[in-house]
């Protein structure tokens, strides 16, 4: 690069130019510049997250994500992009333990310690392929708690990647009586529904979703 700036914004705005021009690995570059005058900017490691998104580097990104979470644990954008990042991963078949946190919220404060145990080693197993292992103990932890929306959740995730579609909207119907608000739950009734050729009911789920989490409109894009 032909020009120095000496102020991390001056880098950021380059980035930004960069950025929308969809020239990512340019914008990266200039990011960088300002984290090493800043390494605590969070706007830059935002805006380098969301650059290394666009060119699926998702893991990459969810570790600025989790950065600026760490600076700032109440800042929202940060939250809503780690859950999109780790939605379009999920999309690419690829579910990890630490998955169990949905869209930037953790597995809920009032579950008891032996539902988390549950859930978390549930998750394990679905990492693995474990399917069966996996049901079992999503049925063991709505054996704790009938009212687990994240039970009703990954069942639903386990069943559409068994085929098994009527059953899996089944699951994230649960979800969403328990609470109306689960955009994830929404999403992926929809998905699921279009796996049954369902278009019309799918949109619907889809909008459900977006109306709850604005953020989806770019996952459905």
């Amino acid at each position: 690069m032909s020009w120095l700036f000496k102020n991390d914004k001056d880098w950021i705005k380059k980035g930004d130019q960069f950025f929308e021009q969809d020239l990512f690995e340019e914008s990266i570059d200039c990011y960088n510049k300002a984290l090493q005058i800043n390494p605590k900017n969070q706007s830059a490691l935002l805006y380098k997250g969301m650059a290394l998104s666009h060119q699926k580097k998702f893991d990459d990104a969810i570790i600025c994500y989790d950065q600026v979470i760490a600076i700032n644990p109440k800042n929202e954008e940060a939250h809503w992009s780690r859950g999109i990042a780790i939605t379009k991963r999920h999309r690419d078949g690829k579910i990890k333990l630490d998955d169990v946190i949905r869209i930037g919220e953790n597995v809920p404060k009032d579950n008891t310690e032996k539902e988390k145990e549950l859930l978390e080693k549930a998750i394990d197993l679905i990492n693995r392929k474990n399917f069966d292992a996996a049901l079992n103990c999503l049925n063991m932890v709505l054996g704790c708690n009938s009212r687990n929306e994240n039970a009703f959740f990954y069942k639903g995730k386990i069943l559409s990647e068994l085929n098994h579609y009527e059953d899996a909207i089944a699951c994230y119907d649960q979800a969403i009586a328990i609470n109306p608000n689960d955009a994830d739950a929404w999403l992926n009734r929809g998905l699921a529904l279009e796996h049954l050729g369902r278009h019309s009911d799918a949109v619907d789920s889809y909008h459900k979703a977006v109306a709850i989490n604005p953020a989806y409109d770019e996952i459905l894009l």
